[in-house]
């Protein structure tokens, strides 16, 4: 028994056999100059974009570490404050605290001393060369001290009268090497009948009537200030 093709089929493949075969295609692809280096520049800003996300990144952990100093920073000088005022407030009650004034005039003779120690010797030749200038006829000094609490020199003497000594005052002012001559204290002291007169330092008398006996307190600029030979 012969088993025959259907019909639709048979006319399928005649048409296949009558039909004309087609020439091979070519397809050809262009592509601009321009699109590698926009590729490449957009490769650059996906990886600018990404460092500049990451240096975000690190900057943002850094402030937050640089916060957490700081405010261990701000946490300790809060209680070392605390600290210091407790202390201050013990120290006032212990009565071991001084005040401003004193703080000063303890620094004023710390600076006086130290100005003195720092030279090898003081001149005491010129010193009393210097005063010799100033020294009026009618006054005698009878004795020159250093006086490192007040940071001064402190001269004692007597005067036949009031005026000799402002007068040597004067002097004093008016000489280079002395400053702020203030007259500490004086005192009118009447001779007594029979005594010897009053020598000054140099051998001369002071006069046979009533005496000042008086206390100055200078400074001796030129002991302080010239690098060369006072002191």
């Amino acid at each position: 028994m012969t088993m025959r093709m259907p019909e639709w089929i048979v006319r399928a493949r005649q048409q296949r056999k009558r039909a004309v075969p087609l020439p091979p295609q070519l397809v050809l692809t262009w592509i601009p100059p321009a699109v590698p280096l926009l590729r490449a520049a957009q490769a650059g800003l996906i990886g600018l974009i990404l460092l500049c996300v990451g240096v975000s990144v690190w900057w943002w952990d850094e402030s937050w570490t640089l916060n957490e100093t700081a405010e261990r920073f701000e946490t300790r000088a809060a209680r070392t404050d605390t600290l210091n005022r407790q202390f201050e407030a013990s120290l006032k009650r212990e009565r071991l605290t001084l005040p401003g004034d004193q703080i000063a005039l303890i620094q004023g003779k710390i600076a006086f001393a130290n100005q003195l120690t720092e030279k090898r010797a003081f001149s005491w030749t010129r010193l009393l060369s210097e005063l010799e200038e100033t020294v009026p006829a009618q006054v005698s000094v009878g004795s020159v001290k250093l006086d490192f609490h007040q940071s001064r020199i402190l001269l004692d003497g007597i005067a036949a009268s009031l005026q000799d000594v402002n007068t040597f005052v004067r002097a004093l002012q008016r000489h280079q090497a002395f400053h702020g001559a203030v007259l500490v204290k004086h005192e009118e002291r009447k001779r007594q009948q029979g005594t010897s007169v009053d020598q000054a330092s140099g051998g001369e008398s002071i006069g046979n009537g009533a005496r000042i006996e008086f206390s100055l307190a200078i400074e001796y600029r030129a002991a302080l200030l010239n690098e060369e030979g006072a002191l």
